[in-house]
């Protein structure tokens, strides 16, 4: 089964930066505009489509 397009996914992580460049880096995702949320976060496109959301959060992440 081949993917065919993702819209909006969010993930939680204690590593932005580290996901942000995996996902530029990887996949070709790149990095764009988010509105002015009160927490870290970035927003990544594909094309002029905003596919994955980002969140960052410190501490330690949770498994499980």
């Amino acid at each position: 089964m081949r993917i065919e397009r993702l819209d909006h996914v969010n993930i939680v992580t204690t590593k932005l930066s580290d996901m942000v460049t995996w996902y530029e880096e990887v996949l070709g995702l790149r990095l764009g505009a988010r509105p002015d949320f009160p927490f870290p976060g970035a927003w990544l496109y594909a094309g002029d489509d905003a596919v994955l959301h980002l969140v960052g959060q410190e501490g330690t992440p949770n498994v499980g």
